[in-house]
C-alpha cells in the first residue's frame, strides 16, 4: 500500500477543513423547465485506495471528516447517452461511503457515470458506527439520497450498488419503498440475501430483552441474521419485484456467510455470479469485495449490460491470496478505537434538504 500522498493530501484537506466543511450545491431542472429545489452535500473528496484498511487510515489521519470518493456527489453531473442512470453506492456495516468505495466510486465517475452516496444508520452509542440502525430506517435515509440523485442528475432511474449490509438496504428500498419503479439495476456485492451468521442465532436473540440484545448485536445485524423476522418478511413475497434487474456477486471464501446458498438472488431478471467462476485464482473474501480488481472490472460491465456483460474472459482475472487484507483491517479498526474515533461524527449527506 502506498501512503506517499498523505502529507500533501492532509495539508490540502486541512485547508478545506479550516474553511469549514465543503458545501456542494446544485439543482436539477423539472419537466417544465422550472428549477427544482437545490441539491447539496457536505463531502470532502478523498484519494483512492487499494483496500479498506488503507481507506480507514486516510479517515483516521484526517480526523474523520465526511469524505467522499473522487467525483462522487457532484451536483453538476448530468446523465448522458449510454450513462442514463444515476448510480447510488450503499456501504456496509460499521463502515462509510468513502471507506468502502474510495476506489470503485472514483472509477465509475471516471467512466462517465453520475455517482452518489451517503453515510447512513449512525448508532447512538459511543462505540456505534454507521450501519447500526434497523434496515428500514437506513433505507429511509437512502430514499432521500436517491431522490436528490435523480433530481440533480436528470436521470429517471437509478442503479444501486450495495456492499454487504448495503445490498440489503438497497434491496429493501428497491422492493418496498420504490416498488421497482425508479430502479434500473440492483447489484449486491457479498449480499446477505437470505442472511448471514450461525443458523438459529436469530431465534436465540429473541429470548433476550431488547437493550441487552442491542448491546450484543446492532439492530441492523439482527435484521441480517439467517431466519430473522426482517428477512423472512422481505423475502416472503419473492426476493425481487417486477421491473429491475438484480445481480449478486459472491465469493466462495466469504468470512461472514458460510453457507453457499445465502447470497444468490432468485426471481425473474436475475443473475448470480460467483467470483471464482470468472477467476479461479482470485480467492478474495468478503471484506475485500469492493476493492477486488476483478469485481471492480465486473461492476463496470454490469452497469452497461447486466445480463451479458462481464462474462468469463471479459474481466481482468487478478490472483488474490486467501485472507487478503484481513489482518490490516483488524489492526486499523483497533487503532481507530484506541485513538478515540469520534462519537456521533458527521456523515456524508447528499439530499434536497441540505
Amino acid at each position: 500500500m502506498e501512503f506517499s500522498w498523505i502529507a500533501s493530501g492532509s495539508r490540502m484537506v486541512a485547508a478545506l477543513l479550516l474553511a469549514g466543511v465543503v458545501s456542494l450545491t446544485g439543482g436539477g431542472v423539472g419537466a417544465a423547465g422550472v428549477p427544482d429545489s437545490p441539491v447539496g452535500g457536505n463531502g470532502i473528496p478523498g484519494p483512492r485506495n487499494t483496500d479498506l484498511a488503507a481507506a480507514r487510515i486516510v479517515e483516521r489521519t484526517l480526523g474523520y471528516p465526511p469524505l467522499v470518493p473522487e467525483g462522487v456527489n457532484d451536483p453538476g453531473c448530468r446523465v448522458s447517452p449510454g450513462r442514463e442512470q444515476a448510480v447510488v453506492l450503499v456501504h456496509g456495516t460499521d463502515s462509510t461511503l468513502y471507506a468502502d468505495y474510495s476506489l470503485l466510486g472514483a472509477e465509475l465517475a471516471d467512466e462517465g457515470w453520475c455517482v452518489y452516496g451517503m453515510d447512513y444508520g449512525l448508532g447512538p452509542g459511543r462505540d456505534d458506527g454507521f450501519g447500526w440502525r434497523p434496515i428500514t430506517e437506513s433505507a429511509a435515509e437512502l430514499d432521500a439520497t436517491v431522490t436528490a440523485a435523480l433530481r440533480s442528475s436528470g436521470a429517471r432511474q437509478v442503479s444501486l450498488i450495495g456492499f454487504s449490509q448495503g445490498a440489503t438496504v438497497a434491496r429493501y428500498w428497491t422492493n418496498v419503498i420504490d416498488g421497482g419503479e425508479r430502479t434500473a439495476t440492483w447489484i449486491g456485492l457479498a449480499s446477505p440475501t437470505r442472511g448471514g451468521g450461525p443458523d438459529g442465532l436469530a431465534h436465540v436473540l429473541h429470548l433476550i430483552p431488547r437493550p441487552f440484545r442491542d448491546a450484543v448485536l446492532s439492530p441492523a445485524l439482527q435484521d441480517l441474521l439467517v431466519g430473522s423476522t426482517f428477512l423472512t418478511e422481505l423475502n416472503a413475497a419473492g426476493e425481487t419485484v417486477p421491473g429491475p434487474a438484480y445481480v449478486t456477486v459472491s465469493t466462495r471464501f466469504d468470512e461472514m456467510m458460510w453457507r453457499d446458498d445465502l447470497q444468490a438472488i432468485r426471481g425473474d431478471r436475475t443473475r448470480s455470479i460467483v467470483l471464482q467462476d470468472l477467476c479461479p485464482a482470485n480467492l478474495g473474501g468478503h471484506m475485500f469485495m469492493p476493492y477486488n480488481p476483478t469485481v471492480v472490472a465486473l461492476v463496470k460491465y454490469l452497469l452497461v449490460d447486466w445480463q451479458a456483460g462481464g462474462g468469463e474472459g471479459e474481466v481482468s482475472c487478478v490472483p488474490v491470496p486467501l485472507g487478503a487484507t484481513i489482518l490490516p483491517i483488524a489492526v486499523e479498526s483497533n487503532l481507530g478505537k484506541l485513538q478515540g474515533m469520534p462519537h456521533n461524527r458527521d456523515g456524508v449527506i447528499y439530499d434536497t434538504q441540505f
